[in-house]
């Protein structure tokens, strides 16, 4: 600007005196309105603020989680430009309108010589007489040459040609009105208005994807983003933090508002069905909603993989019989199985969840759904995902079938194998799995206090259990405001969370935590090789009930070793808050004890393990305890000789 200024006093000198005077005032002026600008727009805390969100996306007494760039220069080399998948095959001769199965003229002409001779379906039933979630059977083959009427929910379709040979065959899922299930739930949601007599209604849309991130949704899936959060209102829980390892133990206490282990559930049970667990869908079916359950990938689905699954249909409307047949048939899987025909298989799973909302949209309905194969395995197919969920939300929104539903669409953790996970960035973010609400626009607007609640809690640390405690409020709704306790461990997210809460508070394990800060340590300290030695050992010991199968592991290198400092208001207390099945942290204001966090290599396998680790120094003798154990690279058919699910990222088959 002085530059500026003297450049206008030259002009200015060059000028008649009385110019001159004039040209000066006009400078004057000019100044003066540039300084009252300046300081009208000064805000001495700008810096302040701006610093704070830049950096934690947590920021309260009890927990502080980092604000990470999610192309942070750690992890720009595993990021890479997924090309996009084009199911490309000849247009499909048969296709689906509402309830009707079509022939596709245009197709039949241009592709197929018109010389089609007949089409006919089998029908794919699960059959009632055998108890398991694994069984479909065809029923016999109907033949048709024209458009017809389908009843059946699900159908394999072939069409054959004028010489007997098969010119094309197809899978179609129908979204169909069961008579039993409409006079069930007509007869108990009745005597559920009478009985509880909710102040309002919802419906809930539960729709999850596999391992994607916070961070990684936002690399890889903007269209999506900015749909929900710029057009429907959604909003993004940044603090909501994982509280166990993979999907199953996540999505239990989401659902189940219980730990696995509280169920009660472990290895011992994995040929006991899940039947009589209660989960919020069957919670729903009784009180009258219409129920939508569906996965992909089903020898990997939530409750089958090394699991018993459902001896009977867990919703009204279950998709695992028609995703058996599908599964079975390998001509139809095409680009490394994610298309299924001309149509990602993502795609079908979404097409038949929408044919569900859209037929309900004026009945008490939930839908639960989670997609897993696209995103499981690679961090940047998460890419190919963000155009069909884009036009997924983008049809539910333009014709209002959310209108009245609570929505909840997540992941259960980020990417937990692979090079990025051995990044500081990818520690952080397998934790803090993505997590968008939307809520019902009765509820924005008649109770505002709840959606400003939801609000000021998407940047408090959040968990599974707060999701289900918030299920609570809306499943019998008195639009009475719940308070927060900060010793619960879950909490209803219509009210806000305790700036004091902590992981322990919330009962996540310090080895999922992302509030603790961490300090670097040598991985040739002496205590750091002591408690990499004693990892080995410990993964040995558990092995050892598999006998021969799995090899003795040795310590190959200690790759990186952190020490955990806790909040130090944790550090004060003398007794569990909670009694979880050995899950919660006793400490003592006079106990000498540090936790590490530590990375190392195994042989043979070159399993790469992550451990938190307890240790207890004394005068008489240090103590070793192992909080929790995580493989992040893949182990692929390394454990192919057990099937005990928890050990299998363990073991090295001999």
């Amino acid at each position: 600007m002085a530059g500026a200024d003297f450049s206008f006093l030259s002009s200015c000198q060059r000028l008649r005196r009385r110019q001159q005077f004039l040209c000066l005032i006009l400078i004057f002026v000019s100044q003066a309105i540039l300084i009252v600008t300046l300081l009208s727009s000064y805000n001495p805390w700008a810096v302040a603020e701006s610093d704070a969100v830049k950096t934690f996306i947590v920021n309260t007494v009890g927990c502080k989680i980092p604000n990470i760039d999610p192309f942070d220069q750690s992890v720009y080399e595993f990021l890479n430009e997924t090309t996009s998948i084009i199911c490309y095959s000849a247009p499909p001769l048969t296709y689906t309108d509402g309830r009707y199965l079509r022939i596709n003229r245009t197709a039949l002409n241009l592709h197929y010589n018109d010389s089609l001779d007949f089409c006919q379906y089998e029908t794919i039933i699960r059959p009632q007489d055998e108890k398991s979630d694994n069984a479909f059977r065809y029923l016999r083959a109907v033949q048709f040459s024209d458009d017809l009427d389908v009843r059946s929910e699900f159908v394999r379709v072939a069409c054959f040609g004028q010489q007997g040979s098969m010119l094309y065959s197809n899978f179609h899922a129908f979204m169909i009105k069961k008579d039993e299930v409409e006079t069930k739930c007509a007869k108990e949601h009745d005597s559920f208005l009478k009985q509880n007599r909710p102040k309002e209604v919802f419906n809930f849309f539960i729709l999850g994807m596999d391992s994607v991130s916070r961070l990684n949704f936002i690399r890889h899936m903007p269209r999506t983003r900015s749909l929900l959060v710029d057009k429907m209102g959604a909003i993004e829980l940044q603090g909501y933090n994982k509280v166990a390892d993979n999907t199953y133990v996540n999505l239990v206490p989401m659902f189940a508002g219980k730990y696995v282990e509280e169920l009660p559930w472990d290895e011992r049970f994995s040929e006991i069905p899940f039947d009589n667990f209660t989960f919020v869908w069957n919670r729903l079916s009784k009180l009258g909603y219409r129920t939508l359950y569906a996965e992909d990938a089903p020898q990997i689905a939530i409750f089958n993989y090394n699991k018993a699954g459902f001896h009977k249909p867990p919703a009204d409307y279950y998709l695992r019989p028609f995703s058996l047949a599908l599964e079975d048939h390998g001509s139809m899987w095409k680009h490394d199985h994610d298309c299924v025909g001309n149509k990602l298989e993502t795609d079908v799973v979404l097409d038949w969840i929408y044919e569900f909302e859209e037929t309900f949209r004026d009945d008490a309905h939930l839908s639960f759904a989670f997609i897993t194969r696209l995103t499981h395995d690679n961090i940047n197919k998460a890419k190919l995902a963000d155009d069909p969920y884009y036009n997924f939300f983008r049809k539910m929104h333009t014709k209002n079938l959310l209108d009245n539903t609570f929505v909840i669409f997540y992941s259960d953790h980020g990417m937990r194998f692979g090079g990025i996970r051995q990044t500081y960035v990818g520690k952080l973010e397998e934790r803090l799995p993505f997590m968008y609400l939307i809520l019902p626009k009765k509820l924005v607007k008649d109770y505002s206090h709840f959606a400003a609640a939801v609000k000021v809690n998407a940047n408090r640390l959040s968990t599974p259990f707060d999701i289900y405690e918030t299920l609570n409020d809306l499943i019998n709704f008195s639009g009475m405001q719940r308070i927060n306790k900060v010793t619960s461990r879950g909490m209803t997210l219509f009210s806000e969370i305790p700036l004091e809460r902590t992981c322990e508070h919330a009962t996540i394990l310090p080895h999922w935590c992302t509030c603790h800060e961490m300090e670097e340590i040598s991985t040739e300290d002496k205590t750091v090789v002591q408690i990499s030695q004693y990892i080995v050992r410990h993964i040995n010991n558990l092995l050892k009930i598999h006998g021969p199968r799995c090899a003795l592991l040795t310590l190959t290198s200690v790759n990186h070793a952190q020490k955990i400092l806790p909040n130090d208001k944790v550090m004060q207390y003398i007794s569990s808050l909670h009694d979880v099945l050995g899950r919660t942290v006793r400490f003592s204001s006079k106990q000498q004890f540090a936790e590490y966090q530590l990375m190392v290599t195994a042989h043979p396998g070159g399993g790469v393990f992550e451990a938190t680790v307890r240790f207890i120094g004394s005068e008489k003798e240090d103590t070793i305890e192992i909080v929790d154990v995580s493989r992040i690279n893949e182990y692929a058919l390394q454990s192919a000789c057990i099937d005990f699910h928890s050990h299998k990222k363990f073991c090295y088959c001999q």
